[in-house]
């Protein structure tokens, strides 16, 4: 999977069997689980919502990224703006104690700056 975190991240299914592997790294397993493996288990439970809400929000902070693979950062999303906190490493736990946010940055975009417009998925409570 071109993301981060998110690698390595598997798929199979053999028959009516699904199997999915997720990353090692705690906080790059919690977003593979919220990004993918969510939606599989709303459709296999026949749910009509299958993917997490996504609104656009105002970013409360500055980030710059480094890499160029698209990226999904934890956040702290509050009334129509979002706050990117630090500690953004797959291996960081903390971070998502704190979030119910995630922020995506696609491949091409390399910072986001107070103010901007930015895709912001919502976790579950």
């Amino acid at each position: 999977m071109k993301q981060k975190p998110g690698k390595p991240l598997f798929y199979g299914k053999k028959g009516a069997t699904q199997v999915f592997a997720l990353p090692g790294n705690p906080a790059a397993a919690l977003t593979c689980f919220y990004v993918y493996v969510h939606i599989a288990l709303q459709q296999m439970m026949n749910r009509e919502d299958l993917e997490l809400k996504r609104v656009s929000a105002k970013s409360a902070t500055h980030f710059l990224k480094k890499g160029d693979r698209p990226q999904f950062l934890k956040a702290i999303y509050n009334n129509g703006e979002v706050e990117i906190l630090e500690g953004q490493s797959s291996a960081m736990q903390q971070t998502y104690a704190l979030a119910n946010a995630l922020v995506f940055m696609d491949e091409n975009a390399q910072e986001i700056t107070i103010g901007k417009t930015v895709e912001t998925i919502i976790l579950p409570e």
